[in-house]
């Protein structure tokens, strides 16, 4: 039940800090998407097994908070569960040597394929040429995206990490 509990706030707290302050803060058309960086580094944390009905509610609960389509984005989280379970399966995905650069990795492709999907259910796969048209503008949106994406990313890891010692939520 701790684990329970302790989980729904974390998710809860994420998407109210999602909806509420980002869109404050960056107004760029490739926000950060804290959400995102949550699922990722709790799967890497938990797995996908274990992770993957919190992903599925973390999913609809950001759907209803931010009225978008009910399941784009459990589509777009379990997706991303799946895939970073299936290549932490293969790759050693530690914080030394080469599970840094597949961190960053995951943390890019997320990045991308969230918004791809975002962009081509919201105004269809045309729109995604159209960005592709502006490539050094979209360049230049996506790196800033992904860095922040990115210090979001190491900083829930650590957090999360903490979190399930502190609480001794891995025994559960």
């Amino acid at each position: 039940m701790k684990k329970f509990f302790i989980y729904f706030l974390i998710i809860f707290f994420a998407i109210v800090l999602q909806v509420s302050s980002v869109p404050l803060f960056f107004k760029s058309d490739w926000p950060v998407d804290i959400v995102l960086m949550l699922v990722l580094a709790w799967t890497l944390i938990d797995g996908f097994d274990a992770f993957l009905k919190w992903a599925v509610f973390a999913g609809l609960l950001y759907d209803l908070a931010t009225f978008s389509a009910v399941g784009l984005h459990v589509i777009i989280f379990a997706l991303l569960a799946y895939s970073v379970s299936f290549f932490s399966k293969r790759f050693s995905v530690e914080i030394k040597g080469t599970g840094i650069l597949l961190m960053m990795f995951f943390v890019s492709a997320a990045t991308i394929c969230s918004r791809a999907i975002l962009l081509s259910h919201e105004f269809g796969t045309g729109v995604i040429a159209n960005d592709i048209s502006n490539f050094w503008q979209t360049l230049g949106m996506f790196s800033l995206a992904a860095f922040c994406n990115l210090l979001i990313f190491f900083v829930l890891f650590f957090m999360l990490n903490w979190v399930g010692n502190f609480y001794y939520l891995k025994r559960n």
